[in-house]
Formats: C-alpha cells, sequence, structure tokens
C-alpha cells in the first residue's frame, strides 16, 4: 500500500500523516499540492486531499486537486478543503456556510454508509470550515450537522470519498477508524485511539535532519553527526568537554546573580520565579565572558553546528550542561525568525529550586581552569550570601505618570479586528493572534525594574537577558570591564534589556521527548469568585475553541517531526492557577525524530501566537499588524549541549532599549470575537508591565 497525502498549506496535515501512519504502517508521501506530478499518481494505492484555507474555486488556492481528481485512478478521500474540492471537481459548488464553524465540536448524524463502519450513528466531531458543499450535491451527502451542513459524501463511480469535519482532530474521536475503513484496513488494522495518555515510553530514535521546501517536511539521516540526546556523548569522543561543579546548599538566584552578574556588559538570567504545574524547578544565570564563550546571530544550521562541534554528556543533577541562552525574534516565515541573539555559557550558575541547592558548574577541556573560576565563583556567592540581602527596587504605583504611546490607533485597531473577520468569514483563516505594540520613555536602572517585576508577576519562565554591544573582544571579555551610567545603575548605552514574565511553554526536549504546552484562555483571579471564574474559564466555548484549534496545530507540527502514535495530549484544556490570572492550559508530548534544535524550527514560531492556518495567517498578519514584533512572540530560553532544549513562549515581556520600554500586546481573534471585548482584554495584559515603567495604556 503507498498513499499520497496531498498538503494544502493547512497546520492540520502532519496530524493526519500520523493517522494514516499509524494505520498503514507505511509513512504516506507527503507533497504539497503544486508539487504533485500527475504523471505519477499511478504508483498510489490511494490519495487523501488535506484540508486547507481559501476557496476550491481559485486556482491559487486549489493548486492541483482538481487536475490530481480528473487524473486520478484510484480510490481518493478528501479531508475538509479535499471534500469542497470534490465537489466542484464533480461539478457542484461550495459556497458560505450558514455560519463559520472554527474549532467547534458538533454532532454529526450519518446514514449508515460503509465509510462510517463502526462508528456510532451520531457522533462528535470538530469543524474547521467558512465553507460548506451547496445543496443539491454532486454526489451522495451521507452525514450532516445538526444545521443541515453536508458533513460527508461518497461518488462510488468515481472512487471519491470524503468529510468536511477534520478526522485527526483531538476532539474527533473516530476519525481515525473512518480513515482506516477507506483504506480497507477497518477489519486488519489496529485502529488508533484518541491519542491522550499519560506518559511516553522511552523509545531510540535516528536522529534526523529538517529540510524544507515551503511548509513540507522531508526527513534525512544524519547518523554520523556526534551531537546527540541526553546522555549519549562518549567520554572520548572527538571535541567532547566535561563538566565541573561543585553544589552549595542556597537557593538565591536573585542574590547569586546580583553578586556575579549585576555590571556585566552581558548577562542572562532565566528566572523560575515561580514554580507551578511541573515547570520553574530551575534557574539558569551566567555571562558570556569565558575564553569559550562567543555569541550566534544566524541561524539554526549555525546554533546546531556550533553544539555539535563540542558535545557534553548530561549531567543528572543538571538541566543544562553548557551552551547557547537568549531569545529568538519572531518571524512570519513558518521555521524563519526574525532575529536570532544567543549568547553561550561555558561557567554559569543552575539554581535547583526543588532539591534547594545551587550548583556551580563549569564546562570546558580544561579541567584546572574549570576548577579555578569554580573557586572564585563560590567564594564570591558565599559572600553574597552572608550579606544582608539587597533589597528590592519598588515598583511604580499602579495609575502610573505617563502614557504609552501605542504603535496603532484605536479606531484603526476596531478596523482591523472587522478586517480579520472577513478573513474569517472568507476561509482564509480559522482564527489569527493580532499584535500591536506600546512605547514608554524609560532610562531607569532595568535590573531593578525587572525583581519589582518578578516580585508582582512570578512566572515559571521568567527571564531577564542583557545584551552588551556585541562587539567586545577577547580581552575585553576576559578582562571582565564593566561600564555604568552617570546616575550608577545598570542600563547601559548601546545595551537591550529584556524583562519578560512568561508562565508559557513553548518547547522542552528532553532526549527524544519533546514538550509544548500551549495557553489559549485568561481570567484575571478574584479572591471573592476565584473558583467561579475557573470554572467559567474551563468552560467558554468561545475559549474551548481557541485552544482546541491551537492543540491541533501544535499536534500537526509535532507530528511532522515524531514518531508514529507518540503524538500525545496528557491534560487537555486543564485550568492552571498563577498569582493574577487563571489559564486554560493544554500539554502535548511527543518522541521526536530529530534534534531538539530541529524541533524548534518546525514549532517556530510559537502556534499561540499565529493563529491557523498557521502559514497563510502569518502572511496575513504580517501585512496587517502596525509594527513588527521584534522578540515579542518569539522564544526565549536554551540549547544545551546534551542536546536538551527549554524555551519559553515571549509574553508579558518588555524590551529596554534606546531610552525606551518596548512591551507587545494583543490577542487571538475568531469568529465570535468582539472587537471592544478584545480591545479591552490587549489593555489588561499590558497593563501590569506598563505599570512598572510608571506608564498607563493610552486607551484605558
Amino acid at each position: 500500500m503507498r498513499v499520497l497525502l496531498v498538503d494544502n498549506h493547512d497546520s492540520y496535515t502532519g496530524s493526519i500523516e500520523q493517522v494514516l501512519w499509524q494505520v498503514t504502517g507505511v509513512r504516506p508521501d507527503l507533497v504539497q499540492s503544486e508539487d504533485v506530478d500527475l504523471e505519477s499518481l499511478g504508483r498510489y494505492t490511494h490519495i487523501v486531499l488535506g484540508p486547507g484555507p481559501g476557496d476550491p474555486h481559485d486556482p491559487a488556492d486549489s493548486g492541483r486537486g482538481l487536475a490530481i481528481l480528473a487524473h486520478a485512478e484510484v480510490p481518493v478521500f478528501g479531508v475538509c478543503f479535499g471534500f469542497q474540492q470534490m465537489a466542484v471537481a464533480a461539478g457542484g459548488r461550495v459556497v458560505r456556510a450558514p455560519r463559520p464553524a472554527h474549532g467547534q465540536v458538533d454532532t454529526v448524524a450519518h446514514d449508515g454508509s460503509a465509510m462510517f463502519d463502526g462508528v456510532p450513528a451520531r457522533f462528535e466531531a470538530v469543524r474547521y470550515h467558512s465553507l460548506a458543499v451547496a445543496d443539491p450535491a454532486p454526489f451522495r451527502i451521507t452525514a450532516r450537522t445538526p444545521d443541515g451542513v453536508a458533513m460527508a459524501g461518497v461518488d462510488e463511480a468515481r472512487g471519491w470519498s470524503g468529510v468536511q469535519f477534520h478526522p485527526e482532530s483531538i476532539a474527533t474521536p473516530d476519525g481515525a477508524r473512518m480513515l482506516a475503513t477507506f483504506l480497507g484496513l477497518a477489519g486488519s488494522a489496529p485502529v488508533p485511539a484518541p491519542p491522550a495518555s499519560p506518559g511516553l515510553p522511552a523509545l531510540p530514535a535516528e536522529r534526523t535532519r529538517i529540510t524544507r521546501k515551503d511548509t513540507l517536511f522531508r526527513s534525512h539521516s544524519r547518523k554520523s553527526c556526534s551531537f546527540g540526546g541526553v546522555g549519549d556523548v562518549g567520554v572520548g569522543e572527538v571535541g567532547a568537554w566535561r563538566v565541573h561543579r561543585e553544589a552549595l546548599d542556597l537557593d538565591d538566584a536573585e542574590g547569586a546573580f546580583l553578586a556575579l552578574y549585576a555590571d556585566a556588559p552581558s548577562a542572562v538570567w532565566l528566572d523560575s520565579a515561580q514554580q507551578a504545574y511541573g515547570m520553574g524547578r530551575y534557574s539558569i544565570l551566567g555571562a558570556p565572558d569565558g575564553p569559550l564563550d562567543d555569541e550566534i546571530r544566524g541561524s539554526w544550521d549555525e546554533i546546531e553546528q556550533r553544539l555539535a562541534a563540542h558535545p557534553v554528556a548530561g549531567d543528572d543533577a543538571l538541566p543544562f550542561v553548557g551552551g547557547y541562552v537568549g531569545a529568538i525574534e519572531y518571524g512570519s516565515g513558518i521555521g524563519r525568525p526574525g532575529a536570532v541573539h544567543l549568547v553561550h555559557l561555558s561557567r554559569f550558575l543552575v539554581v535547583d529550586h526543588l532539591e534547594h541547592v545551587t550548583h556551580v558548574v563549569a564546562v570546558g577541556p580544561d579541567a584546572e581552569a574549570a576548577r579555578a573560576w569554580i573557586r572564585d565563583a563560590v567564594a564570591r556567592v558565599r559572600g553574597a550570601a552572608a550579606r544582608a540581602p539587597a533589597p528590592t527596587p519598588e515598583t511604580y504605583a499602579e495609575g502610573g505618570i505617563q502614557t504609552a504611546v501605542a504603535s496603532i490607533e484605536r479606531e484603526t485597531y476596531l478596523a482591523h479586528i472587522g478586517e480579520i473577520r472577513g478573513w474569517l468569514l472568507a476561509g482564509d483563516s480559522y482564527e489569527a493572534c493580532y499584535t500591536y505594540r506600546l512605547r514608554a520613555p524609560f532610562a531607569g536602572d532595568g535590573l531593578g525594574a525587572y525583581r519589582a517585576l518578578r516580585r508582582a508577576n512570578a512566572a515559571p519562565y521568567a527571564a531577564y537577558l542583557r545584551f552588551g554591544d556585541g562587539d567586545r573582544d577577547d580581552e575585553r571579555k576576559r578582562a571582565g570591564t564593566r561600564e555604568h551610567d552617570r546616575d550608577g545603575g545598570h542600563h547601559q548605552a548601546g545595551t537591550r534589556e529584556i524583562l519578560s514574565c512568561s508562565p508559557e511553554r513553548f518547547l522542552q526536549v528532553r532526549g527524544v521527548v519533546a514538550e509544548t504546552k500551549p495557553i489559549k484562555g485568561t481570567a484575571r483571579r478574584d479572591p471573592q469568585r476565584d473558583g467561579e471564574i475557573a470554572a467559567a474559564l474551563a468552560a467558554d466555548p468561545k475559549t474551548r475553541a481557541e485552544n482546541l484549534m491551537i492543540v491541533d496545530l501544535l499536534r500537526n507540527d509535532l507530528g511532522r517531526i515524531s514518531e508514529p502514535g507518540s503524538v500525545e495530549v496528557p491534560a487537555l484544556m486543564r485550568v492552571e492557577s498563577y498569582a493574577t490570572v487563571h489559564q486554560l492550559v493544554t500539554t502535548i508530548r511527543s518522541r521526536i525524530r530529530v534534534s531538539g534544535v530541529r524541533a524548534a524550527e518546525a514549532l517556530f514560531p510559537p502556534g499561540s501566537m499565529t493563529g491557523a492556518p498557521k502559514k497563510r495567517t502569518c502572511e496575513m498578519l504580517d501585512a496587517l499588524e502596525p509594527d513588527e514584533r521584534g522578540v515579542y512572540s518569539g522564544a526565549i530560553g536554551y540549547f544545551s549541549r546534551d542536546g536538551s532544549v527549554d524555551l519559553s513562549v515571549v509574553i508579558r515581556t518588555a524590551v529596554l532599549e534606546g531610552g525606551q520600554a518596548t512591551i507587545g500586546t494583543g490577542g487571538a481573534i475568531t469568529i465570535d470575537s468582539d472587537p471592544q471585548t478584545e480591545l479591552d482584554e490587549t489593555i489588561a495584559k499590558s497593563t501590569p508591565l506598563l505599570a512598572a515603567f510608571g506608564a498607563t495604556h493610552p486607551w484605558a
């Protein structure tokens, strides 16, 4: 059996690939529609036309879909857009549905046709569509929703069948069975269960490297590469570095940072200011001031190549054994960041907040140099611990003393939300995360502002990054020269500081297991109604639809780079409660077939900050948004030399540069969005950050 899966530039086709792979035991050929070789269709036993944005009547949207149907001599199954293409090819019409359904779980009733063997007469399925096959349909309709919209159909003469809903969705439990029936395997092959299970067993996986042609991922073996998973680096491996460390019974990341790095021209502090929901155990702090340290301003390739040059065996006590730490800016191209700024740490501290231990760590080939640095750092950290703690700066009083400037006028924002609604109605997008930026003058102490901010907005993925001018030579680095503002603060000319209080995990990789935890849905806490607010958030249909769309998107992104059947959802739409807000969070895991760096590339930019389908939605947002996002909507974290990766989604973050603070804000726009409510939500999200710099929102 050989299956061709046609990709119509959707964000869910990777999950269809996973289902087909599980059902058949053979990975399908996943090819973008415009790249399909019509002369080679005879090589396949089955063809699946995937979902996608747009109108099947429009050749620019339909690619070669209609030509594939005209040439196909084997059974064809259409999903959503593919189903609509079948209707057009058979002489029918596709029109706007009575109401768009994006991330909507609906009840579908079928007529008992063969494609529904083993499926209850009424079952739940997820809909992602604005258009629908018009009546009278050019083939037999075999299923409908309560509103009368055609949900499935069959053309026996042509050997075509298809569904309007999404069988691969986490919330369509019978979808895999329908695909197995189409392939003639329902009775002979195990049908995959819905992908929700509590854990992933270990599975050796050959590392692979992704190459891409636009959104199409293909895997190619790279067995010869020395860079691998945790703990698989041989002691005598060429180029390998060793870990040297000393443990102290201290748990004060803030005090340690002030003692060692407060005045460093460049320094990083991945700050687990809050431990919650399996996140926030470790804080990592250091400066790129050693002879082995450098920085990366380039590509994913450069990150992977530099890590591979000097692999380090994993250490059970450490999440990070040296490597690159920093920020990856948002970019509207899939896998293509706007900019990368990572610094290398060969000498650093890891604070374990669970064991209440601080590990002083040096990594490299020179054991004596490593031990000498550790002795000095230990003395400085112990000396700082013996002194009275530095007072925490007070944040400005809420209400502020100045008004921030928005990158867009209020009326334009509301107009843009209306324009996005047009995308949703036309089927070009299901959900779009629209953002803008706020700027306020700030020439004060950036580190002081961060210390105040982390007290008021503690988060498991908090971070303080300070990047100097980037032109320091090795002599200056080793000399450890420091610069100060005239007022004695830590904000330096030519310096860029990033202050983040993000609670959201973009990607964590340990060995071959990858995890992402998208957040969609936020509600402010109120001691008088806390339980009621949390319950309302979990039950809100709009919020659940937003979350479901991003969950399915990230299952797709992971599915394209993962072992078959390994993508799972151990926690679907659970409420997580933080100091000031409740959030609706989903956990997604898989066993990846690529390195951690390539996994980050495959998932970038974070789906919770784009919308779906990702490719087209990003393109349209890029043309509409008034300003570049910068680091907002990107990622902050580390790439470790043992293959581990841990990155946050950059939200609730301020950038200090050039005498001003810049803050991004925004939200997911869906068909149910109310423009004024969305506007108010952007004000609420940005207000705590603005207050830290003595500013208010201009529309508040």
